[in-house]
């Protein structure tokens, strides 16, 4: 493999670790472990998330170091899966199970790409296509509601090449960066569309239909509230005490959003190094 390729795979790799931590980070996040508390998620914690990610980094530079030697997307769904029961024997729940796929999904994109982030989600779903027939998720509660046919979730969304990240996060979050907004702002609005895009099987799991109706009327909400410059905060701590209550929570929201925080990081390094190279060059 090419050395600029190979040094892109790992910038990736790198990037979506950080954008974990982003996400996590986030505050206030209705429903979801942040700096404040762990949401309507009683068994985590934000330490217990913090070496999890730890845990998933190893795993990102474990698949990028294999695309690097030359192995397929086909190649890394037994290495995944190994990954996702070590990640559940290690913490005893699925802190970042969905990561796992979706970054690991990613980094198989930019390779297929050839590391071009151009088009990467025609790549994302040409990559889903040879993999997913291989990839079973066992007894998940995702699993359940798509032989319910209640609902397609994350492996839906990857058919279709991840919009929600692809279509709406991420343009949200260089509309906000356009704008002006601080990371914080941006993150929110990032948030808010993925609210009210992502069919979220967590929320459809606790809390049926109803619950995924509130994650869009939230996410409507919360953009307005950030259009009109009017401070978010107690309207998100207000939702994240009714989210506890009501056990509702977003996780599929909390796994896209740290995939555009990742890959937005990786544009931006990308673009910076284009230009110091341009100036070098000069």
């Amino acid at each position: 493999m090419h050395s600029s390729l190979a040094f892109e795979i790992h910038r990736l790799a790198d990037c979506l670790t950080e954008g974990l931590r982003r996400e996590l980070f986030l505050t206030p996040k209705p429903g979801l472990v942040d700096l404040l508390d762990a949401g309507s998620h009683p068994d985590l914690s934000l330490s217990l998330m913090l070496e999890s990610i730890e845990f998933v980094a190893q795993g990102y530079r474990t698949f990028a170091a294999a695309l690097v030697r030359g192995c397929c997307a086909a190649d890394l769904v037994p290495v995944g899966r190994a990954l996702e029961n070590r990640l559940l024997s290690t913490f005893g729940t699925n802190t970042h199970k969905g990561a796992i796929f979706l970054g690991g999904l990613l980094l198989c994109a930019l390779a297929h790409n050839g590391g071009r982030s151009h088009h990467l989600q025609k790549a994302v779903s040409a990559v889903a296509a040879q993999i997913l027939p291989q990839h079973h998720t066992g007894a998940t509660h995702g699993a359940a509601l798509r032989n319910q046919k209640a609902a397609t979730g994350i492996l839906g969304e990857a058919r279709r090449g991840l919009p929600a990240l692809f279509e709406d996060a991420l343009p949200a979050l260089a509309a906000a960066r356009a704008g002006g907004w601080d990371h914080s702002q941006a993150g929110l609005a990032a948030m808010a569309r993925l609210m009210q895009k992502v069919e979220d099987t967590t929320a459809l799991h606790r809390c049926g239909p109803s619950g995924l109706e509130r994650l869009r009327s939230d996410g409507a909400r919360l953009e307005v509230f950030l259009l009109q410059k009017v401070d978010p905060a107690p309207f998100l701590l207000a939702a994240n005490r009714d989210y506890m209550r009501l056990r509702l929570t977003m996780g599929g929201v909390a796994d896209l959003l740290a995939m555009a925080f990742g890959l937005s990081a990786f544009h931006h390094r990308r673009s910076c190094h284009a230009s110091t190279a341009e100036v070098t060059a000069a």
